[in-house]
């Protein structure tokens, strides 16, 4: 979930330190005191084998749902994680349910735990009622759950550290019981024979799968902190794994120790009618001759529970706070103290707690069965919507146009392992509380077996109706805001990504006055200029050319962010030398340490001299097929019709070209024929004909006009190309203003800026409307040129931007210069369009090359 801002530093641990101990609080948060007395629960219920396999079973639909975590998590580390997905990839609705699913399934947990603890006081005296003992828990940890994220940070790292500990050392005394060691009596598998593997069939079986969904939950809070990751590429899949197969180890570890020295039939287990239940590691050891083992496993099972308990009222505080800021819960529990601490959350999740008073007249035993049932069932339910989440997002990134190699992290064994884990949690979800049908109908028990889908259900219906929430189809699912890319150096936003800079000199080498650290370059009209670059381990070259120093620029790997000020405190560099390469200068440079780049002058540090005016210049681009991508009108085609012209034997995104190509044509014979109709009024009524000439001899009797007002409208909603923001800065960094040219309708094209939000003012977009031509006419490349250097904005160059050649080529038989990129035709064809000055791989590359061309 969303921590408070004030959290945010601190994901689980409450120092953000290292990822070592952020794994070490994961699994100390799901080895809870209950696991060294559920083990023999589970064993009593199923018998040692099969107790076994049902951990098996859920590590496994464990793996997969964290598989599945992983590669939503690493390309989208979104505060709420999969929460949050669950909203953006299926529908908001469903956020809302699992998000409150989650929150009672660790106030439930957090009752669970109380009840623990008047379990294990009851060991030691029974004078005290079990009521009185987690009256006594309630209020410590209500004090304790108030002093603040750091102090529950350093508290559960060295309790979780002394729980894995004790887990250790468990299997070391089981070990030396089995074998007599401790005792003198070897069992080896004595206990798997008599009285035997399994126990209470079918029933046995459905308790124990429960228990096992509940003791592995907390597995996947590590994707909720992937947000606070600096490389979720690389943290997150090594977490997943490391604390995956830790865990595994501790569960199978102590299911299977416990089958080995204790029997399943042992009166002393845990099960429904006790008001006590003993460990199997006490059982065991009381019977090797130690009485006060007891105490001693006491003493450990605890300690364990103030971790556990302290882990509860954590993140169940922390989720509702989530649920509050994202307006799905009242704005009341998101309210913090100056210190950030959800007082009003963390009071109301820690007040629920208190369910556990009702063992007073259930019995501890019982009402531990009745927690279980529901932490379970809610387990079940978030696991199983994380795969229906993560199917529809990988439909969605497929049917968008995107590749798998783009993903980050592909998750192991897709779709296979994905499909077990949905099949798994809601099968289960179902058959959890299939004894209540067994010698008669139990009512009360179905209630607690089945309460927790029906609960679900009405959040989801609430909310829908109440908020009138859409499923989100493939075509429209948002999959860019918060996307990583990773590159070489490290991650970045998808919305801010970092062109690579430069350092920029004369082209005479520098003479320094005296001997220097630094590396240096005169630039024009200004005195001998020293340059600190502390970056830490940087190896680079920087090519440099004429530029005043406001806009020095130092290159730089693709994430990084680098600022210019005046001289501070002194800081490592090193040396760098400079020679002439093709009248520009090539300075080798290895640096050592990193802060900011600072640049001053040696006589006048403080004032650097004025700088001469700069030549203003332009770069005017393309919009429709160049700033815009078509991916969504190809993806609505290939979704709408795709199957029915796959029939017939047309690609659809063959015929999607067609169209568009079609279209485009006719518009301009139009044009020449000296009526302008606006392209949208042209496109739709050729869809027939298109279909007509990709070989369909009766287009209309298995299309309809519905189908092609939905491919329309799908047309009218294009979204930006990925880099057009990294784009443009790098070319505002560069000098240039940036304008743009369509022969698209205003309204049209105003709605393409505005909803895609791309960084371009409206003023300096150039309309074909109102020039009753469009392009490539020569009159629109003339006026472009007229509007720009004919009032008085300077003698600067105009680039011509675009991904379509003709475009491009026209522009520069109009006198422009012109540049390409091929992120859409990819062959340039200058056989039959001509040359141009630049042709760039991408919008970024493109810039990059207008960039260096200009320089």
């Amino acid at each position: 979930m969303s921590l408070n801002s004030n959290d945010k530093k601190v994901a689980v641990s409450g120092t953000a330190e290292s990822n070592e101990r952020d794994l070490s609080i994961h699994e100390g948060d799901t080895t809870a005191a209950s696991i060294w007395y559920g083990t023999g629960y589970a064993i009593s219920y199923t018998g040692p084998v099969g107790a076994l396999i049902c951990f098996l079973i859920i590590g496994i639909d464990v793996y997969f749902v964290m598989q599945s975590l992983g590669e939503m998590s690493t390309l989208f580390p979104i505060q709420g994680a999969f929460v949050e997905h669950a909203g953006r990839f299926v529908d908001p609705a469903l956020a809302f349910a699992i998000g409150w699913n989650y929150w009672y399934l660790w106030v439930t947990n957090l009752a669970g735990d109380y009840n623990s603890i008047s379990l294990i006081m009851g060991l030691w005296t029974d004078k005290l009622p079990t009521y009185g003992w987690i009256l006594i828990a309630w209020a410590f940890f209500q004090c304790t759950s108030l002093l603040g994220v750091v102090v529950y940070g350093e508290m559960e790292f060295w309790l979780a550290s002394w729980k894995l500990l004790c887990v250790l050392v468990g299997f070391l005394v089981a070990i030396l019981i089995n074998t007599g060691a401790i005792g003198g009596d070897y069992i080896g598998f004595r206990f798997w024979k008599t009285p035997g593997p399994f126990v209470n069939g079918i029933n046995g079986f459905g308790q124990t799968f429960v228990l096992a969904a509940v003791y592995y939950c907390g597995t996947e809070m590590l994707a909720l902190t992937a947000a606070e990751s600096k490389n979720p590429k690389k943290d997150l899949p090594r977490a997943i794994r490391q604390t995956f197969n830790r865990i595994l180890i501790i569960f199978i570890g102590l299911v299977f120790f416990a089958g080995l020295i204790v029997p399943s039939n042992n009166d002393q287990l845990l099960n429904g009618s006790s008001k006590s239940g003993k460990s199997p590691w006490t059982i065991a050891l009381v019977k090797a001759g130690w009485p006060g083992a007891g105490n001693l496993i006491n003493v450990v099972m605890i300690t364990a529970q103030l971790s556990s308990v302290n882990s509860c009222i954590y993140v169940a505080s922390r989720t509702l706070v989530s649920l509050a800021s994202t307006g799905r819960a009242p704005k009341f529990f998101a309210k913090t103290t100056a210190n950030g601490v959800p007082v009003n959350a963390i009071v109301f999740s820690n007040f629920l707690g208190l369910l556990s008073l009702l063992n007073y007249t259930a019995g501890p035993g019982k009402i531990f069965g009745y927690l279980v049932a529901i932490s379970g069932a809610a387990t079940f339910i978030a696991w199983g919507f994380i795969g229906v989440t993560h199917i529809r997002m990988r439909n969605a990134w497929i049917l968008q146009g995107h590749t798998l190699e783009e993903l980050p992290y592909q998750a192991l064994w897709y779709p296979y392992g994905v499909y077990f884990v949905i099949f798994l949690n809601f099968f289960l979800v179902f058959i959890s509380g299939y004894s209540v049908f067994i010698g008669g109908f139990h009512a009360v028990d179905f209630v607690f077996d089945y309460i927790v889908i029906a609960i679900f259900i009405g959040l989801y219906v609430f909310w829908k109706v109440y908020k009138k929430t859409e499923w989100v189809t493939l075509e429209k699912m948002d999959l860019t805001s918060g996307r990583k890319l990773y590159m070489e150096n490290g991650p970045v936003e998808v919305e801010t990504a970092v062109e690579e800079r430069k350092v920029f000199c004369s082209n005479r080498t520098p003479q320094p006055e005296s001997p220097s650290p630094h590396f240096s370059a005169e630039l024009p009209n200004l005195p001998f200029l020293l340059v600190k670059i502390p970056r830490k381990e940087l190896n680079t070259q920087q090519l440099c050319g004429s530029r005043p120093p406001n806009d020095c620029r130092l290159r730089l790997p693709k994430t990084t962010q680098t600022s210019i000020s005046r001289p501070g405190p002194e800081h490592e560099t090193s040396q760098a030398s400079t020679h002439r390469t093709h009248g520009y200068h090539k300075m080798d440079t290895s640096i050592t340490r990193t802060t900011h780049i600072e640049i001053y002058t040696t006589d006048s540090p403080k004032a650097p001299r004025p700088l001469p005016p700069k030549r203003t210049k332009y770069v005017i681009f393309d919009i429709i097929g160049t700033l815009l991508s078509y991916d969504i009108f190809y993806t609505a085609v290939n979704s709408r019709i795709g199957s029915r012209l796959k029939a017939k034997g047309i690609h659809p995104l063959g015929f999607a070209n067609a169209w568009m190509e079609s279209a485009d044509r006719e518009n301009t014979f139009l044009q020449i024929s000296g009526r302008h109709v606006p392209f949208p009024k042209v496109f739709q009524p050729l869809f027939y004909r298109t279909l007509m000439f990709q070989g369909i001899s009766k287009p209309r009797d298995l299309f309809t006009d519905k189908d092609a007002a939905v491919l329309v409208d799908a047309y009218k909603r294009l979204r930006a190309r990925e880099g057009v923001k990294e784009c443009f800065e790098i070319l505002k960094r560069g000098g240039f203003e940036v304008w743009a040219l369509t022969s698209g309708d205003r309204e049209r094209v105003k709605g393409y800026i505005i909803d895609n939000k791309i960084e371009l003012d409206l003023e300096k977009v150039i309309f074909c409307e109102g020039l009753g031509v469009r392009k490539p006419h020569p009159i629109v490349y003339q006026h472009c040129l007229q509007k720009l250097m004919g009032k008085g904005k300077g003698d600067g160059d105009v680039w011509f931007a675009a991904a379509h050649m003709w475009d491009s080529a026209a522009a520069k038989r109009n006198g422009f210069k012109a540049a390409w990129c091929s992120v859409w035709e990819k062959e340039p064809v200058p056989e039959v369009f001509g040359q141009v000055d630049v042709i760039g791989e991408s919008l970024v590359d493109m810039a990059r090359k207008i960039v260096a061309a200009q320089s």
